[in-house]
């Protein structure tokens, strides 16, 4: 005769306290991330082409300075409507192919980021002060680091508006004239004029430096890489200068520009020509501080 064995039935255990919590916590964690990755969406408005723009390849040229390829992309306004700032040209990382494919694998980045979308893509500021007018095109330079010296393709490529940028605080600290040709019989017929100061203020703040003599920009002919952070380039339509914040900067960026050689018409006895410097950011859109200085240059001719 067998021998029923008892049955044993499963009592199931109530679900802890602390266990609810913790499935409410990662629900609101869940939903934080999803609003955040929403509202990084909603700050880049991916311009459609060639609707809106036109993305060009203008150039590519390898830089010996920094050690990078650095390449021009031309971005035309194709609609009727004047495109307010401030815009970014996106380079995606899927677009970034070698060609042939080395082995072991290497990787193509952007030496240039003034920051990154919410997918990770680097972008880089347009240099577009007040809004690009229908038909006219800006040029942005993208830096590549490429150690290899692969081939490489990085197109196609996008345009976005981003919120507007608002400049931190600007000084200038120091500066000065001196004489760079002399006479023979004393006096100055070339000067040259140099300044520094101080900038802050979010990633892609542009930093404009200009000289002028009697309300006159004194013409430059090249960028002076003097700068560690914040290089400066030919600002062709002011004659000046100007360097764009990016996100290898510090808090607080110490600029330092000069002046091309200059002379001037008026050379009478003890003409002494005064530099005004002026310095002044910009936002991408939103206008920063100006501030200026004169500089006293030696006479022309010393007085009898």
């Amino acid at each position: 005769m067998s021998r029923k064995l008892p049955r044993v039935t499963q009592v199931a255990r109530p679900t802890p306290c602390w266990s609810w919590w913790l499935i409410i916590g990662v629900s609101f964690l869940i939903a934080w991330l999803s609003a955040l990755a929403d509202s990084a969406a909603q700050e880049f408005e991916v311009l459609p082409e060639p609707q809106t723009v036109i993305t060009t390849r203008e150039s590519i040229v390898f830089n010996r300075l920094t050690n990078t390829f650095d390449a021009s992309i031309g971005v035309t306004n194709m609609s009727r409507d004047a495109l307010t700032g401030p815009l970014v040209l996106i380079v995606h990382k899927a677009n970034i192919v070698l060609f042939p494919p080395p082995f072991p694998p290497v990787e193509v980045t952007v030496a240039n980021p003034s920051g990154f979308d919410g997918s990770g893509d680097p972008y880089v500021y347009l240099n577009v002060v007040g809004s690009l007018a229908p038909g006219d095109k800006v040029i942005g330079v993208v830096k590549f680091n490429d150690p290899g010296l692969h081939k490489f393709t990085f197109f196609p490529v996008s345009v976005a508006r981003v919120p507007a940028l608002v400049p931190g605080p600007l000084a200038i600290t120091s500066g000065h004239c001196m004489c760079t040709i002399g006479r023979a019989g004393g006096g100055c017929v070339q000067y040259q004029a140099s300044a520094s100061g101080t900038a802050s203020g979010p990633v892609g703040t542009n930093v404009f430096v200009h000289f002028f003599v009697n309300n006159v920009p004194v013409p430059f002919e090249t960028r002076v890489p003097s700068n560690p952070f914040c290089p400066f380039w030919p600002d062709v339509a002011h004659q000046g200068f100007f360097c764009q914040r990016s996100s290898s900067d510090p808090d607080t960026t110490v600029w330092s520009q000069q002046s091309s050689p200059f002379s001037v018409s008026d050379l009478s006895p003890g003409f002494q020509p005064v530099v005004t410097v002026v310095a002044l950011t910009a936002g991408q859109i939103t206008a920063g501080e100006t501030q200026s200085a004169p500089l006293y240059c030696p006479a022309s001719v010393p007085l009898q």
